[in-house]
């Protein structure tokens, strides 16, 4: 199998574009957030910058948008149940890094 066709690469492909980890984190802690406080929250971030890589993420189902009628307009990020999972997954990742990483440098 070709690297075009492994999920994982495909997924980590993704994944390293800069700011998508940033933006998943920032919505890890199940609480919806407006697109003014994840600005804030990941400084130096562009404003273009969020709004695509928050496309991304819904496009591909890890992140849902949620407009509301209201007036002045709001809307809120959140994870979906996919986005929640993976930063289960991600977390997992990270310990498995930490361990090894730790071993390699003793």
């Amino acid at each position: 199998m070709d690297e075009k066709e492994c999920p994982v690469m495909s997924f980590f492909e993704f994944a390293s574009k800069k700011w998508t980890l940033q933006i998943i984190r920032a919505l890890g802690s199940n609480s919806n957030k407006r697109f003014k406080d994840l600005l804030g929250e990941l400084e130096g971030i562009s404003p273009k910058s969020l709004t695509e890589r928050l496309q991304e993420l819904k496009k591909r189902k890890i992140v849902s948008r949620t407009s509301f009628n209201e007036i002045p307009p709001r809307v809120e990020y959140a994870l979906t149940p996919k986005g929640k999972e993976l930063t289960k997954t991600l977390t997992q990742i990270g310990i498995w890094v930490k361990k090894w990483e730790d071993k390699q440098t003793k």
